[in-house]
């Protein structure tokens, strides 16, 4: 059925009204577009430079890098390493000890010979040297050279007893050194590990090698005033700590005491006491036998010779190994008060004189083995200590 005209006027007037809509609302979009790309640029002019110095201000700078306290990290690279050095003078201290044990144990093995030799003292073959030396043609020490070879023969040879002070000494430098070397070793890897090789390797922990040449070097620069400082007389053995030189200057020292101890170096050794294992050989049997009358001895009736004189060589021996290791009681006694008053006295002069005492009584020998192996620890406990210290704790390019 057709439309009619009513109905198509209507359909005409509806699309004009849709298409003048449209038109509107594009225009309307355009206006609006258009201010507010306007407004960007007049709100974009109308901002005032402080806001844009403050939007510059909130960005976040590079964090700042805090400077290195090098000192610090050494003090702290210090505090982590004394332990290993307490415990190395520790060691040390019990080597002088260890060492000591052998000349004990020398002295034991000693008392299976001293029967023999009281008998041998005894015997015709012994008597006869008793006789002959009283002759007017006999020599002063003839018989004491036949007591010698037997003492020699069935006690120890006094070659033996140098050797064993030599041995002593020899063997407490080697565990020594071989403490310092475990102790480099550790020492090295704290360090390398560390906080102060983090905040760049020092050259001298580069390698073991280089650890121990540069220990070296600052252990001689510790030592240079050592020699005017240490006043024992074994000075140039400590810093250079070569054991033959300070077995041979010790084992004389200690030899020429013990024979003065006991009694016979005027009569027997003469001058030549410091110096001559011999005369000391010499010396010691003096003083075993030199008061026994031998033929005397022999009759006394319902008395036993053979136990008189072990227990005089006994007695002797005893002596002799105290006064090896410990040193004379008197001297030592006389020592320590000297260095009391060498630090206590008011009087300078008594001060200086007081020390010069002592210092004679320490190069003396009389202290003993084992007063002079603790003072070869002390010594180099403090110079170990003082070149570490100047590796660790000085700005240095070793």
């Amino acid at each position: 059925m057709g439309m009619s005209e009513t109905d198509t006027r209507t359909d005409t007037a509806a699309t004009g009204l849709n298409a003048g809509q449209a038109t509107a609302a594009g225009v309307a979009i355009l206006l609006f577009a258009a201010l507010a790309w306007g407004a960007r640029f007049y709100f974009a002019a109308a901002t005032p430079e402080a806001n844009v110095a403050e939007v510059a201000i909130v960005e976040t700078p590079p964090a700042a890098v805090a400077p290195i306290d090098r000192a610090a990290l050494r003090r702290k690279a210090w505090d982590q390493i004394q332990p290993r050095l307490d415990a190395a003078d520790a060691a040390s201290r019990a080597a002088v000890d260890e060492q000591l044990a052998g000349v004990e144990e020398f002295f034991r093995v000693t008392d299976a010979g001293v029967k023999p030799f009281a008998e041998a003292v005894l015997s015709l073959r012994g008597k006869w040297e008793y006789a002959k030396s009283k002759l007017p043609t006999a020599e002063d020490d003839q018989h004491l050279r036949f007591l010698s070879g037997k003492f020699e023969e069935y006690i120890f040879k006094f070659d033996d007893l140098k050797v064993l002070i030599e041995r002593a000494i020899g063997g407490y430098v080697s565990r020594v050194q071989g403490i310092e070397g475990g102790l480099l070793v550790d020492v090295r890897a704290d360090l390398s590990e560390g906080e102060l090789a983090a905040a760049g390797l020092p050259k001298f922990l580069a390698s073991d090698a280089a650890f121990r040449a540069a220990f070296q070097q600052a252990l001689e620069t510790a030592a240079a005033g050592v020699a005017a400082d240490f006043k024992t007389g074994v000075s140039r053995e400590v810093v250079s700590f070569v054991a033959g030189e300070i077995a041979a200057q010790i084992a004389v020292r200690t030899a020429a005491a013990v024979a003065a101890r006991l009694g016979v170096s005027a009569g027997v050794l003469g001058t030549g006491a410091a110096s001559s294992w011999g005369t000391f050989g010499l010396g010691l049997v003096a003083a075993v036998v030199v008061d026994v009358a031998i033929s005397k001895v022999a009759k006394w009736a319902g008395y036993d010779p053979v136990a008189r004189v072990s227990e005089k060589v006994q007695a002797t021996l005893a002596q002799v190994r105290s006064l090896l290791v410990d040193g004379n009681p008197e001297a030592r006694a006389a020592f320590e008060q000297l260095r009391k008053m060498e630090t206590d006295d008011a009087d300078a002069n008594v001060r200086d004189e007081s020390r010069k005492a002592a210092d004679s009584i320490e190069r003396s020998g009389n202290l003993g083995l084992r007063s002079q192996m603790l003072q070869l620890h002390e010594e180099r406990a403090r110079l170990r200590r003082a070149a570490l210290q100047r590796l660790v704790l000085e700005p240095t390019e070793i």
